[in-house]
């Protein structure tokens, strides 16, 4: 009965260390380069867009007082 405890605790041991291992590993790795600057050039077309939607609106109203046409 001995020998069956200590050879499951070794098994669940070895499985919890691989399972421990292979998350280590997968949360260490980087993503490619390719989708690093696509997502650095979809933000900045977002912001680009947003600046424009914004300079669009010529009519501000700053502290009660009025500006553009």
């Amino acid at each position: 009965m001995v020998v069956v405890s200590i050879t499951l605790g070794f098994g669940v041991a070895l499985v919890g260390g691989l399972v421990g291992y292979l998350a280590w590993r997968d949360r260490a790795r980087q993503s490619p380069a390719e989708e690093s600057s696509a997502g650095r050039a979809a933000r900045a077309n977002a912001h680009r867009h947003e600046a424009e939607r914004h300079a669009g609106q010529s009519h501000q109203t700053t502290r009660g007082q009025v500006h553009g046409p």
